[in-house]
């Protein structure tokens, strides 16, 4: 998927078959409640538009957590 590479017009196509190669099925394959965690904006976007999953990035998760022990 690439980052950038996989959003740009002239190589998109050719991101979401990478991402359909092994990624964007295994997502799918998780159970409901599995965390994804995915820090890079065009990352996280790929996944969530065609993995259908909701991904948190890892300052989401630290801050969470840290309001979870206050």
């Amino acid at each position: 998927m690439a980052g950038a590479f996989g959003m740009a017009r002239e190589s998109f196509a050719t991101g979401k078959a990478i991402g359909e190669r092994v990624l964007l099925p295994r997502v799918r394959e998780l159970e409901a409640n599995a965390l994804i965690l995915a820090n890079g904006f065009s990352c996280r976007e790929q996944i969530e538009l065609y993995g259908g999953r909701k991904t948190t990035h890892i300052a989401e998760l630290l801050r969470d957590r840290a309001v979870r022990r206050s």
